[in-house]
């Protein structure tokens, strides 16, 4: 135990220099980043293509499941979702076994985030590989991904006039996250999504959350859409421009998508998913391929979107 703390402290410490290294001043404005920023991960692969681990992960633990009130069960997947955006993984892990909810284990993260991927492009964020776990308690699969922007990339609109303390500017129209499933295969007999939500976070305030999927399909994954947006915490005016600082409610994001039990039955390659808009561009549409994701829009160009690398399920 005094050895895993050793390395969370060590990665907390790192990430906390990490995050200190990327604040500036960009010409006439200033954004906070939040701490800490998020490390480097590593991968290694396990074979599961015969599913012989989903199922002998979920035999095992089948026994634990509960009977829960409407209150319990929603306090229960709220606290395995923030316990699932733990960035040391190895406390992350002990800490869900305490809520019956163990990892497949078909990554181990041990300090390369991957990227790919105002005006931005999918270079500047991170995209972590999805973590797929078993709720033993709620007998469900939850597929969990995170990301986070490199830097200070987002910024005000160059003609924003008076801005005030408090101010809440929308950045385009909606930003988009979620799980998606690739090069699928195996029994989809009963497979269903149960749930699954994306946030927006900075560790400031201002933070978004929503519950209700803009897209989704039980055999392809499920996006959610939440408005980002910059928060001013300091204005000096000048007589033809106002310097400005302010945060980035969007600077880490997240999600989690639950799958019922059937899910262990079924096979492919799960990727984290994320576009970001910077005028009006929507998302309309989502065609999966093998390996390969089509995004369709309406609105202009003023977009980009991600995918992590797969993990497999």
């Amino acid at each position: 135990m005094k050895k895993l703390k050793i390395v969370c402290v060590f990665m907390f410490a790192f990430a906390l220099f990490a995050a200190s290294s990327v604040v500036g001043v960009v010409a006439y404005a200033t954004q906070e980043l939040p701490e800490p920023h998020m490390g480097i991960q590593s991968v290694r692969y396990i074979d599961d293509s015969d599913g012989f681990r989903m199922n002998q992960l979920a035999e095992a633990y089948y026994h634990n499941f509960v009977e829960m009130t409407s209150d319990e069960e929603a306090y229960h997947i709220a606290k395995v979702d923030e316990l699932l955006a733990i960035e040391c993984y190895y406390e992350r892990d002990l800490r869900l076994a305490e809520f019956g909810v163990f990892n497949l284990d078909t990554h181990r993260m041990e300090g390369e985030f991957v990227g790919i991927a105002p005006m931005t492009s999918p270079a500047h964020v991170n995209m972590e590989r999805v973590t797929v776990v078993f709720d033993s308690a709620r007998r469900e699969w939850v597929l969990s991904g995170r990301g986070n922007w490199r830097g200070h990339y987002v910024r005000p609109p160059t003609l924003w006039w008076a801005p005030r303390v408090g101010d809440n500017v929308n950045v385009g129209s909606l930003d988009y996250v979620g799980i998606l499933l690739m090069d699928t295969w195996g029994s989809f007999n009963g497979v269903s999504i149960t749930g699954g939500s994306a946030n927006f976070t900075n560790g400031r305030g201002a933070n978004s959350t929503a519950t209700r999927s803009h897209i989704v399909s039980s055999s392809g994954g499920a996006v959610f859409a939440l408005q980002d947006r910059l928060h001013v915490t300091a204005v000096r005016n000048f007589v033809l421009f106002a310097n400005i600082t302010w945060y980035y409610n969007a600077f880490n994001f997240n999600t989690t998508v639950r799958f019922n039990d059937a899910f262990r039955n079924y096979r492919g390659n799960a990727v984290l998913f994320y576009a970001h808009t910077w005028a009006n561009a929507q998302l309309t549409g989502l065609s999966i391929g093998a390996t390969s994701v089509s995004a369709s829009w309406s609105g202009n160009n003023n977009r980009f979107t991600a995918l992590s690398l797969d993990t497999r399920f």
